[in-house]
């Protein structure tokens, strides 16, 4: 009984212990816990004041100096001849019976596309629109028998597209005419428009219509809503409007004749910035690319909408300077009509490549003289007295004074942050 007991009272004295140890820990652990959320007075006051400034540098360059001028400018189309439909053969193309609502069924040529005599741009009623040279729009549909310097026009047309009137008189709408025009819709896979009657007899009135006669065969057309004259070929198509199914608009095909012209708006307060014969760089923004361009010419101050008046601008007019500019080679991409572009304008202020640091690096002291501080490796900065030159683009021109050293890949310091 009595080891009994010894043994019952010293298992207490153990959990007595093992309590107390866990209570100790506990205690510690809570301790430490309170310690972290704890700070000193001095500590807070650490924590509250900003951190230190960081030291901004900038390397030294070297290269050319070059200055910018950035001004807008827009794409237009010279000599433009543009085409509206107003009615349409049937498909089979038989003129004189009955025209159809004129439909675009199919379009031919694309914005940029150039296109040559003989060409077919568009299609209208399942009908085809012709494009030939020449300097007078169509007057009116020509058939066999007709007679007209409008014949001629049609006549000397057909022979840039590859189609010779044979025999027939210049200005006289012939059985070698009629021949050349079943040759051209053949080629493009299309019916030749005719119509009833035979070739004109008698004498022609004054308006060179004449008489056509009534007859049991048919007569070759040249409808004038199926040819398109154009000045020059090829030309440039600027503008499409036609959508298949949709009645076509008005205009419904644009063609320049002599490519696109470019003219930028210079900011009167830049005059002086560029001169004839000066390079530029021309971005399309929408598309990213560029081409090289030159000034062709610059001329007098323009304010839209009240020229010579005198008076400042108004409605929103702003003032500027027309800068004709030219593409180095080739001409302006057709797709680029009426597109407004960014132009820039570089003109070099040095001869050569030049030591050059950012206009926030060079201090100035009391007495006028400029220096820079160059950061060293190893944390320790000096002072390098410099003769700033020219400027451009927040680059000045600098030149290190006798017996000190400034070399490209120093870092120089330009600020705090």
């Amino acid at each position: 009984m009595a080891e009994q007991a010894a043994k019952t009272r010293m298992n207490g004295r153990q959990r007595t212990l093992l309590w107390g140890a866990v209570l100790a820990a506990a205690l510690s652990a809570g301790g430490l816990g309170a310690s972290t959320w704890v700070r000193s007075p001095a500590e807070a006051a650490a924590e509250a004041r900003p951190p230190l400034p960081t030291v901004l540098t900038a390397g030294v360059v070297f290269e050319q100096l070059a200055r910018n001028t950035i001004f807008r400018g827009t794409l237009t189309a010279r000599g433009t001849v543009s085409f509206t439909a107003k009615s349409a053969l049937a498909p089979d193309g038989f003129a004189g019976t009955h025209s159809v609502s004129p439909i675009v069924t199919a379009v031919r040529a694309k914005v940029g596309q150039r296109v040559r005599a003989g060409a077919v741009v568009a299609e209208i009623g399942y009908r085809p629109l012709f494009v030939l040279p020449g300097k007078v729009p169509a007057l009116r549909d020509l058939a066999e028998g007709d007679t007209g310097p409008d014949v001629g026009q049609l006549q000397k047309g057909l022979a840039k597209a590859g189609f010779g009137r044979g025999s027939d008189a210049l200005g006289t709408f012939g059985a070698g005419t009629a021949s050349a025009v079943r040759r051209l819709y053949a080629a493009s896979g299309y019916l030749v428009p005719t119509e009833p009657g035979s070739a004109m007899e008698g004498a022609r009135d004054g308006s060179g219509a004449g008489a056509r006669t009534a007859g049991s065969h048919r007569i070759v057309v040249m409808p004038a809503s199926e040819v398109m004259y154009v000045a020059a070929l090829p030309a440039t198509i600027t503008q499409q409007t036609g959508r298949v199914g949709e009645t076509a608009g008005s205009p419904l095909i644009t063609l320049s004749t002599q490519g696109l012209r470019l003219q930028g708006r210079l900011d009167p307060g830049m005059k002086g910035a560029i001169t004839v014969g000066q390079k530029v760089v021309v971005l399309d923004e929408n598309t990213g690319k560029t081409r090289m361009g030159t000034v062709d010419t610059i001329g007098r101050l323009v304010t839209p909408d009240i020229e010579g008046s005198g008076r400042a601008p108004t409605d929103g007019g702003t003032p500027y300077i027309p800068v004709d500019i030219t593409p180095t080679s080739g001409n302006w991409d057709a797709d680029l009509a009426d597109e407004d572009v960014r132009i820039t304008a570089s003109a070099n202020l040095t001869h050569g490549r030049v030591l050059a640091v950012p206009e926030g690096a060079i201090t100035t002291t009391a007495n006028g003289a400029a220096s820079v501080t160059v950061a060293g490796p190893d944390g320790r900065d000096r002072h390098v007295v410099v003769t700033p030159g020219v400027s451009a683009d927040g680059l000045v021109a600098v030149a290190p004074a006798a017996g000190q050293t400034l070399k490209r890949g120093d870092h120089v310091v330009v600020g705090l942050r």
